[in-house]
C-alpha cells in the first residue's frame, strides 16, 4: 500500500471545506474522523489525537533540585510531577508521568470541526502510518 501524501491530503480539505467528525476517545487519544474527495486517496480516514504525553526525569535532575528529604528518602516534587520508587536499598526508579499534551494548545476540539484546522495532527498521523483508510 502506498503511504498517502499529507501535502495531497492538505489540499483536497481546503478545497472540500469538509468538516471533521469525532468518532471516539481511547487510551488518551480523541479519534476523528474525515472524508477525501480525491480520485487516489478519497475514502474515508481516521486518526488520533493524542491528548496525553509521558514525562520523565532522571534521578541526577532531582537532586540537583533538592528532591531528597532529610531522610535521604526522594519525596514528591510538585512543579515536576514525578516520584521516585524504592527498588532496593541503594537503588530507585522513576515513574514516568502522563500530563496533557502541550501541542494541543487553545484548541478546542468539538464533536464536528473544520478538518484543514486539525492538518497538524494529519500529517503527524500520516507520518506515523496512523491515519487509517476505514471507507
Amino acid at each position: 500500500m502506498e503511504k498517502i501524501n499529507a501535502t495531497e491530503v492538505k489540499k483536497d480539505l481546503y478545497k472540500s471545506k469538509f468538516n471533521a467528525l469525532f468518532s471516539h476517545y481511547a487510551l488518551g487519544n480523541l479519534y476523528y474522523n474525515v472524508e477525501l474527495l480525491g480520485s487516489e486517496i478519497a475514502g474515508t480516514y481516521q486518526f488520533p489525537i493524542s491528548v496525553i504525553e509521558t514525562a520523565a526525569l532522571d534521578k541526577d535532575l532531582y537532586i540537583e533540585n533538592e528532591a531528597w528529604d532529610d531522610t535521604n528518602e526522594p519525596k514528591y516534587v510538585p512543579f515536576f510531577k514525578q516520584v521516585f520508587v524504592k527498588i532496593n536499598d541503594d537503588e530507585y526508579d522513576y515513574i514516568k508521568e502522563q500530563k496533557l499534551s502541550a501541542d494541543l494548545g487553545a484548541t478546542c476540539f468539538y464533536y464536528e470541526i473544520k478538518a484543514s484546522e486539525l492538518n497538524r495532527w494529519i500529517a503527524k498521523a500520516i507520518e506515523a502510518g496512523t491515519f487509517i483508510k476505514i471507507k
